[in-house]
């Protein structure tokens, strides 16, 4: 219980914010207007649950980074409901908003999507990684 809420098995705290750009509503609208085609209708908490910790994470390390310093995550993006999430875009959106630079989103490879009736028609998801550095004061 002490991750990234990132499972819809868990009984996770309900997410409060859900301000992480335009990218993030166009995913989570599209998500919202076809829970029929999800495994379950808590997943759209999730996600906003997910990008919500990571907005926290991301401040909390922007504050005690020394200047200069760089932040380099690697992630996956996701399908639902026949949706590809960008999870990198949405993620590179929210450190800037909590005043990293972003340096550079890039695509490090393309990993196969296990098929399922969810998301049938994506067949790939894109592996990157995203370069943020905290500012010069």
């Amino acid at each position: 219980m002490k991750t990234v809420r990132s499972h819809v098995q868990a009984k996770w705290e309900l997410p409060k914010t859900s301000d992480f750009g335009v990218l993030y509503q166009q995913a989570i609208r599209h998500v919202n207007e076809n829970k029929k085609l999800l495994m379950t209708s808590n997943i759209p908490l999730m996600i906003q649950a997910y990008f919500e910790d990571m907005h926290k994470i991301l401040g909390q390390l922007k504050n005690t980074a020394e200047q200069k310093a760089q932040l380099w995550l690697v992630v996956s993006s996701s399908a639902y409901a026949g949706y590809e999430i960008p999870v990198d875009l949405i993620i590179g959106d929210i450190g800037s908003r909590v005043g990293w630079d972003l340096k550079e989103i890039g695509v490090m490879r393309k990993v196969k999507k296990r098929k399922t009736k969810y998301s049938p028609d994506i067949l790939e998801l894109r592996e990157s990684v995203i370069i943020l550095e905290n500012p010069s004061k």
